[in-house]
């Protein structure tokens, strides 16, 4: 291992400490165990670090042993962070406590190298098989592609350490190159370090996206709450004047229509608001299981509704389409507790004849409304024969 290839890795690491953090600044409210996931890495890469410096020294063998099983027992905590799941401090106690008294036992009262050895592999190996099952448990995660290549490096991880622990048993695990001072042990070691690296970096990227992902999913969410109506959950206002405005540009020819609750103001007057919405979500419900084709409803404010009817055939198909999808003569309402027939009232205004402008045509279409309502309710009133 030259120095080319040791200050690369410690620059590669330190590059991706910086990115978890500057991630996790940006983006740690909606992904969790980004800094766990950091500390993890400058835990195994100073235990990395440590082992290429001090050649082995007996007098440090015992802090890179921790630093190596604490930061993938770090790591395998911030995968927890990442994936949602309920963290298991005590079984993380329990084995950070057991390693230490154990890796304190033989390294300082019983001073044999093997048994530390086993012992920091079985620890790697058993915390790198939960975080494995961890992993395998959540495959139907959102990004369960990066998934796979965490669990092929994790394995590579535990087949590593079993081979480290075969070769202890065989007594070569501290042999050592020719022309340099590495052993098995620490190439296997710093092999482990840089697969925790390349983990890093994968959650870098995992999460960059998961939250570029949300950002979108939020920003359409937040379109749809912006043209949607908060009563009946049907198109509001802003998304009729955005599907008038397609049609005008595209120059089609169309009807609008207004339509409103004949004595609205009466239900809400002797039942209540909530009857009153309660009619309001019922009436928009089944207006828009009648809807066909490009027909087009929104809420308008009130009761009023408004209506677009694209590719006109003729009057008559018009007020006949209007009837069935408004149902203007025997609206049943029945919540169990109020039971009442409704009555609604249309007026129209058509597309270019009677206005060229959003503005015109609806305010055309409420006169319309308006003159049915004085002279005749329950009905189906043109702006063209008012305007006589």
């Amino acid at each position: 291992m030259n120095d080319f290839t040791f200050w690369t890795t410690i620059s590669i690491s330190a590059v991706i400490v910086i990115g978890l953090l500057f991630t996790d600044f940006f983006a740690g409210h909606k992904i969790k165990g980004l800094l766990l996931a950091a500390l993890g890495l400058v835990f195994s890469t100073t235990g990395y670090v440590i082992t290429i410096v001090s050649h082995g020294d007996f007098n440090w063998l015992f802090i890179v042993n921790l630093l190596f099983v604490y930061g993938v027992l770090i790591f395998y905590i911030s995968a927890q962070r990442l994936l949602k799941r309920k963290i298991n401090y005590l079984e993380a106690a329990v084995i950070g406590g057991v390693y230490t008294l154990a890796l304190m036992t033989f390294h300082y009262i019983f001073p044999i190298i093997e048994v530390r050895q086993v012992l920091v592999s079985f620890a790697i190996i058993y915390i790198s098989a939960c975080q494995f099952y961890l992993m395998l448990r959540h495959l139907k995660f959102n990004f369960k592609g990066y998934l796979y290549s965490y669990l092929i490096l994790l394995a590579v991880v535990i087949f590593l350490q079993t081979v480290r622990v075969g070769l202890v048993v065989f007594g070569v695990i501290n042999y050592v190159f020719p022309n340099t001072t590495y052993t098995l042990n620490t190439i296997i070691l710093m092999a482990n370090s840089l697969i925790f690296v390349v983990l890093s970096l994968i959650v870098i990227v995992t999460t960059s996206i998961m939250t570029r992902n949300q950002l979108i999913r939020e920003q359409k969410m937040l379109e749809e709450w912006a043209t949607i109506d908060y009563l009946t959950k049907s198109p509001n206002r802003r998304k009729l004047y955005q599907h008038i405005e397609t049609l005008i540009t595209k120059n089609v020819p169309f009807a609008i229509v207004i339509t409103d609750i004949d004595g609205f103001k009466q239900i809400n007057d002797q039942y209540g608001h909530p009857v009153g919405d309660a009619v309001l979500v019922e009436y928009s419900r089944r207006i828009e299981a009648k809807l066909a084709g490009d027909n087009f409803m929104a809420r308008f404010g009130g009761d009023e509704f408004v209506f677009v009817y694209p590719n006109l055939k003729d009057e008559k198909s018009l007020v006949n389409s209007i009837t069935i999808s408004v149902n203007l003569n025997n609206f049943a309402f029945d919540n169990k507790t109020y039971n009442f027939s409704i009555r609604s009232s249309a007026g129209v205004a058509l597309y270019p004849s009677d206005g060229v402008t959003i503005s015109e045509l609806l305010k055309n279409a409420d006169q319309a409304l308006y003159n049915v309502k004085i002279n005749n309710r329950n009905n189906v009133g043109f702006f063209k024969d008012i305007k006589l």
